[in-house]
């Protein structure tokens, strides 16, 4: 296998598995990417260019989505507004950061990314994370998107604020 291919693999595994620390992470896929650094992967190098390549615009506009952070029970759930790209002057982030971030807080079992998206008129994207038993994708799958069983998302037409409310109180009677 040519490194620029080994390359690409790791950083799907690296990708895919939340850095080695989703439920999907096992001995194969250790044994795997144990392989591609063989073939001349380094993985800080990859990590590096995946996850800590961030301007300063892109952290002032996650602190700004952490702002509005809010614990409802075992829920953890924050929102990215149009006006919070504005303010940073960002177009559109990856918000996969974000989403680690959350899993980070103690005792919470689902963790919730409102955003809405810059060039459309009220459409609000949703993106679930759970750590657990509690399946996000069937969440998802009720508001007409999916994913999986610990990471799924979907898109939705209207306010933020009504729009975190009705899918707050769906997931309360889920959960």
């Amino acid at each position: 296998i040519l490194k620029k291919e080994a390359i690409c693999l790791y950083a799907g595994i690296i990708f895919d598995t939340g850095k080695l620390q989703y439920l999907n992470t096992t001995s194969k896929t250790l044994k795997i990417a144990s392989e591609l650094i063989k073939c001349g992967v380094e993985p800080f190098v990859i990590y590096r260019n995946l996850y800590a390549n961030k301007s300063i615009n892109e952290l002032k506009l996650i602190g700004l989505a952490f702002q509005s952070l809010k614990i409802d029970g075992n829920i953890a759930y924050l929102k990215l507004t149009k006006d919070m790209y504005n303010k940073t002057g960002i177009k559109d982030l990856d918000t996969e950061d974000i989403m680690s971030y959350l899993s980070m807080l103690n005792n919470i079992k689902i963790s919730v990314l409102f955003r809405e998206l810059p060039y459309t008129d009220n459409t609000i994207k949703v993106s679930l994370r759970s750590y657990g038993t509690i399946d996000v994708n069937n969440i998802a799958n009720k508001f007409g998107g999916g994913g999986h069983t610990h990471a799924a998302a979907f898109q939705i037409k209207g306010r933020i604020d009504n729009i975190i409310k009705q899918v707050l109180s769906f997931i309360k009677n889920y959960s």
